[in-house]
């Protein structure tokens, strides 16, 4: 078969991106927060992916390293498995580079033809996910019930008799 193998190959070249990724986020001052790219200096993480897949001639629909950061991050309990979220909310390089060895970590598993492993590499990162979601979601809830606060008002003041001549609006309807 003339494709015999072609999975075995994209699956070494994800490997190989991501080692090369984790080799240059790695080095002092290449990692970047909240952009691709500062003109070629500095990356993010999935900048990082897409600079190495041009530098190794890899398209990048035809990149797997991106799915494999995804799967990463799952395995490592984020609450995000997109990793561009993760990368410019992540508080340290050290929880990016993680993410890029569990990833190495599953490539090579499936490569092997093992089981991808399971447990988290680093805990920290559910962890600091975890807390992170707890945070967001109280502030969601106390947003939603500020929201209320304001719109309740409104609702009782529209309380009237309903006649022309009244005036009165108060929180019972009209007076007279």
């Amino acid at each position: 078969m003339p494709f015999d193998g072609a999975d075995s190959y994209r699956k070494e070249q994800a490997r190989a991106i991501l080692t090369d990724v984790h080799t240059y986020l790695a080095t002092p001052g290449k990692w970047l927060q909240g952009e691709w790219s500062d003109r070629g200096r500095r990356h993010c993480l999935i900048g990082a992916v897409k600079l190495i897949g041009r530098r190794r001639k890899v398209r990048l629909d035809d990149n797997l390293a991106r799915r494999y950061l995804c799967a990463a991050l799952r395995r490592e309990r984020a609450h995000t498995d997109m990793p561009e979220g993760f990368n410019d909310e992540c508080p340290s390089l050290g929880f990016v580079l993680e993410v890029v060895a569990s990833a190495i970590e599953i490539v090579r598993a499936d490569l092997a033809g093992q089981p991808r492993p399971v447990a988290p590499r680093c805990p920290e990162i559910g962890a600091w996910s975890d807390a992170r979601y707890v945070a967001i979601d109280a502030a969601r809830r106390q947003a939603r019930a500020d929201e209320a606060r304001i719109e309740a008002p409104a609702a009782i003041i529209s309380k009237n008799c309903g006649t022309s001549s009244c005036n009165a609006w108060s929180r019972d309807g009209c007076n007279s």
